[in-house]
C-alpha cells in the first residue's frame, strides 16, 4: 500500500515547494542557479552587457587577427579571461565596500573603520578572490604566450628570427644570453 500513498505525497510536497514567489526570493534563486566555467549558460550575468563583451571580443580579434581555429580559440581564451578579470576587479571593490559597511554599522554613528580592519574582517574572502584573479591571469598569459608562438615566423637559423629590417620579431620572446651556444 506504500506504493499508492507515495505518489500523492510527492504531489503534495511539489505544491508546497513550488519555488520563490516574492521578487527578493526570485532574485536570490537566480544567483543560486548560476554555474561557473564550462557549465555556465552565460558569461554575462546581471549588470554586465552583451555589447561590452562583443566590443571586447571584436577588439581582441582585430588586434590578433586569428588565422585558424587554434588561434581563434586562443583569442577567445584571452577575451574570456580579460572579461573575468574585469568582473573580479569590480567584485573586489564590492567585497571591500560590503565588509566596511558592515563594520561601520556595528560601530554605530560616528564610527570609523580603517582599511586594515576591513581587510582583517574579509581576509578569507580576499584570499579566495585573489586565487581566482591569479588563475585568470595565468590562463590569460598562457594563451597569449601560445598565440605569440603560433604567430611567430619560422626560425631562420640559430637564435632569434630576423625581420626585413634585420631586427628580431616582436612576437618572439628573446633568447636568454648564451642560449645559442647551448645547442652545440
Amino acid at each position: 500500500m506504500a506504493d499508492t500513498k507515495q505518489p500523492a505525497a510527492k504531489r503534495r510536497h511539489a505544491q508546497e515547494t513550488a519555488g520563490s514567489r516574492t521578487a527578493e526570493g526570485k532574485a536570490a534563486s537566480r544567483v543560486e542557479a548560476l554555474k561557473p566555467g564550462v557549465h555556465a549558460n552565460t558569461v554575462i550575468p546581471f549588470e554586465e552587457s552583451a555589447e561590452g563583451l562583443a566590443h571586447l571580443a571584436a577588439e581582441y580579434h582585430e588586434h590578433h587577427l586569428p588565422a585558424n581555429a587554434a588561434e581563434f580559440d586562443l583569442v577567445e581564451t584571452l577575451v574570456k579571461n580579460e572579461w573575468s578579470l574585469r568582473r573580479l576587479r569590480r567584485t573586489e571593490a564590492e567585497i571591500w565596500e560590503q565588509v566596511s559597511d558592515k563594520l561601520l554599522a556595528e560601530k554605530g554613528p560616528g564610527g570609523v573603520v580603517t582599511s586594515g580592519e576591513t581587510f582583517a574582517a574579509a581576509s578569507g574572502q580576499f584570499v579566495r578572490h585573489q586565487r581566482a584573479v591569479e588563475a585568470c591571469e595565468r590562463n590569460y598569459h598562457r594563451a597569449l604566450k601560445e598565440l605569440r608562438r603560433l604567430k611567430a615566423p619560422p626560425q631562420s637559423g640559430p637564435g632569434q628570427s630576423k625581420t626585413a629590417s634585420g631586427r628580431g620579431s616582436l612576437l618572439q620572446f628573446p633568447q636568454p644570453p648564451g642560449a645559442q651556444n647551448r645547442d652545440r
